[in-house]
């Protein structure tokens, strides 16, 4: 068995589930950790295993309120969000990130990933956008810059 630490409004709880895979020791310390703000638990846990042999700790939150909750106790500089996610859009993402008192970088994931979009992305605050479904080298290496910017 291994486990997931869940944020909530007032406490860090940690709940135990069985593996879905072997646990890998590069994430007992990954390189890095980033959020995934996605309505989709298939589509976070498809991402965190094509970041998993990167050594980047991917962690889902469902909504925005839990994303600013992992992004402080993971102690992550970078926020991917789907284009939409329950309860919003990646503005809204932008705009929380904006209100935190540490930097975090915004990555925006869409399926349409166009010239256009790309450019409201960018020109809206956003560091990058990336295609879906996810490629591993792509989403690697927007998730490094990201976070090294």
């Amino acid at each position: 068995m291994t486990g997931v630490i869940i944020p909530t409004p007032n406490t860090i709880t940690w709940e135990t589930y069985p593996a879905t895979s072997v646990l890998r020791p590069e994430l007992l310390d990954p390189r890095f950790s980033c959020v995934y703000l996605t309505s989709s638990a298939r589509e976070a846990e498809r991402a965190a295993e094509l970041m998993e042999p990167e050594g980047i700790r991917l962690c889902h939150a469902n909504c925005l309120k839990d994303a600013e909750a992992w992004l402080r106790f993971s102690q992550s500089h970078v926020l991917l969000t789907d284009r939409t996610f329950s309860g919003g859009d990646w503005r809204d993402a932008r705009d929380m990130t904006l209100r935190l008192s540490f930097r975090t970088t915004l990555v925006v994931a869409a399926r349409l990933a166009d010239d256009k979009l790309w450019l409201e992305v960018l020109q809206g605050g956003a560091y990058d956008l990336v295609q879906k479904p996810f490629e591993a080298d792509e989403l690697r290496r927007s998730l490094e810059n990201a976070n090294g910017f």
